[in-house]
């Protein structure tokens, strides 16, 4: 049998719906011989009308109703997915595919008109039509593999038979069975596990009816492996791939858990995981008032002016409408400007928040202004309050070797006034570097990822020692923290660099930030630099460095046992041919000469100036 390990399924499985230990395959099979009629995946039939209601009532719910069906019109005239790889992936037209299924099955069901379903066939038929769907990257089949059960599923009623057949036979040959092969993803620890399991789930249950004995083998595959990857959320939430990734990984968590409880009625334990029912929080503070995420690790520089549909999940499920205060700010915003907000394909899943949007849940202010969490890539978050020109920091611990890890240990970011001030430059494309064949995903010592200078130590707001990189497997701990306050030890991050090394980072009273460090010198002594990556303008008052942006300005000190001069370089031109551009950034900064096993101490204080 190709299902894993009946033993770890106890373990996943909740006792009141638990698929029996000894024979899980038959207790799934048996369980689909009960699924409810097509359309059933995520939006059961009938459900449409109460939707439809809820929509007519509430003036933000219909503005994205509005923007997804103006985005499903648009799909109307645009040519179909080809097979059309960029780099080693198709994960684009996958991607496409999966927008375009969503948003006109959603207009289908919600209009009832053929013409989406219509054109929903012209997609699906052009995508099972391909050769493959590139096994070799397995995510592009998983993306392909929900947008075509999506696609079947809720167009059921406007696809004549022979079509459904089909579709549901690409589904099996393309999706299902090269899973198969080698589903090393089936109990990886990061967001693969997430959207794989979750695309060939979704795939099983729109052929079951007639594939019940591959349908159950992968259903419990996908329900034995899912919590390998939920262990990262443990203990508070905290996701360890960063902002971007949990927006992925997440949603496609929800997805099928969603999936199975509309399907077969049970989550079958896997919300039960520790720490996921914290996730949410740390997603809601992880942005700041300026709309920008932390985002360290492989995470992009943009914020977050798309509403998150799993948030509304998560809501939901844990009964805290406060998780949803960011998210209905974006929603007020789309509704008051509804043309404000351009498609694009990073909202492929945008119309699952219509259904698992509740309308009866109370609008509310997150009761706490701090977030912190442990687990993989500790992180700790601080606002002084929930208006958009208040000050919020944000710092980090973890290793850079986690996945999609940075050498980021340590680095911080600053919103005050509504900007940011000290930044992230984010990730740089993958293709750009893999094109010119570099293995960015060796994350060995010395290895082509620590040569790129947005993933390097050099790019980040860091220390760094004899100019060297940080230890790849040091990590930064939390090890002490406040409401407003969190200290993180750096000595793994620095190991025969440094005897040790810690940072504090404080919001303070009057909505200043605080960054204290304390290292104590090896042996041998060594030269330490200090710096911080921003977009805004830098000029010098005596030892000081004035940060101004968008009218606004930010004074930077360096206090301790003597003042320290502060320096400052364009980040572009970026070291290496092959580094992503940095127009605008400017890295500030400070190098001391440590003697040997000398203990030192500063303490960068920012502090808005104008307006107050």
């Amino acid at each position: 049998m190709f299902f894993l390990a009946a033993a770890t399924i106890v373990v996943a499985l909740s006792c009141r719906c638990a698929v029996s230990a000894e024979t899980p395959d038959l207790e799934m099979k048996s369980r689909l011989t009960k699924l409810p009629p097509a359309p059933r995946l995520l939006l059961g039939r009938g459900e449409e009308t109460k939707l439809r209601d809820e929509i007519a009532a509430d003036p933000q719910i219909k503005a994205v109703w509005d923007l997804i069906r103006r985005s499903a019109d648009a799909m109307l005239t645009e040519p179909p997915v080809e097979r059309k790889m960029i780099g080693r992936r198709l994960l684009d037209e996958s991607r496409r595919c999966l927008r375009r299924m969503t948003h006109l099955g959603m207009a289908y069901r919600l209009t009832g008109e053929q013409r989406y379903a219509d054109r929903a066939k012209v997609e699906m038929l052009a995508a099972a039509a391909f050769a493959d769907w590139n096994p070799s990257h397995f995510l592009d089949v998983a993306e392909m593999t929900a947008a075509l059960a999506i696609g079947v599923d809720w167009m059921h009623d406007g696809l004549d038979e022979p079509t459904r057949a089909l579709i549901r036979n690409a589904i099996v040959e393309k999706g299902l069975k090269p899973s198969l092969a080698d589903p090393y993803w089936a109990k990886g620890e990061n967001n693969w596990n997430q959207v794989c399991n979750a695309g060939m789930v979704l795939g099983a249950l729109a052929v079951a009816d007639e594939q019940r004995e591959l349908a159950a083998g992968i259903i419990v595959r996908a329900i034995d492996g899912l919590p390998y990857a939920a262990k990262g959320y443990a203990p508070d939430g905290a996701y360890p791939e960063g902002p971007m990734y949990w927006d992925y990984g997440t949603t496609f968590h929800v997805l099928l858990i969603a999936a199975l409880q509309k399907s077969l009625g049970s989550d079958f334990g896997l919300l039960k995981q520790p720490g996921f029912d914290r996730t949410g929080e740390y997603f809601l503070h992880v942005a700041g008032p300026t709309g920008l995420f932390f985002n360290y690790a492989d995470a992009g520089q943009g914020g977050r002016f798309y509403p998150s549909p799993a948030m509304y999940y998560l809501a939901a499920w844990r009964n805290e409408p406060g998780l949803l205060y960011r998210e209905r700010e974006m929603l007020a915003r789309l509704a008051a400007k509804p043309d404000a907000v351009s498609p694009k394909a990073s909202d492929r899943l945008l119309p699952m928040l219509l259904v698992w949007y509740k309308a009866d849940m109370p609008q509310a202010r997150p009761a706490a202004l701090s977030y912190v969490g442990g687990g993989i890539s500790p992180v700790a978050l601080f606002r002084s309050s929930w208006d958009q020109q208040a000050t919020f920091a944000g710092i980090k611990g973890g290793q850079a070797s986690s996945p999609h890890g940075h050498m980021d240990v340590g680095s911080f970011v600053i919103d005050m006034m509504g900007t940011r001030f000290v930044e992230d430059l984010g990730m740089q494309d993958y293709n750009s570097l893999e094109s010119i064949g570099m293995n960015i995903w060796d994350r060995a010592p010395g290895s082509d990822r620590w040569k790129v200078f947005r993933i390097n130590a050099r790019s980040h707001n860091v220390l760094m020692v004899n100019d060297q990189d940080h230890s790849i497997d040091g990590r930064g701990e939390i090890v002490s923290s406040t409401a407003t306050s969190a200290k993180i030890d750096l000595s793994g991050v620095f190991a025969k660099q440094l005897a040790r090394a810690s940072r504090e980072l404080r919001l303070r009273d009057d909505q200043s930030v605080e960054v204290s460090d304390e290292v104590q010198a090896t042996g041998v002594g060594g030269a330490l630099r200090w710096m911080i990556m921003t977009s805004a303008d830098v000029t010098m008052d005596k030892e000081d460095a004035i940060l101004s942006r968008d009218g606004k300005q930010v004074r930077l000190r360096i206090t301790g046992t003597e003042r320290i001069a502060l320096q400052s370089r364009p980040a572009d031109p970026p070291p290496a041919a092959y580094d992503a551009k940095n127009p605008g950034r400017t890295l500030v900064w400070f190098e001391l000469k440590l003697k040997p096993d000398e203990p030192r101490a500063w303490t960068a204080q920012f502090w808005p100036v104008s307006p107050r």
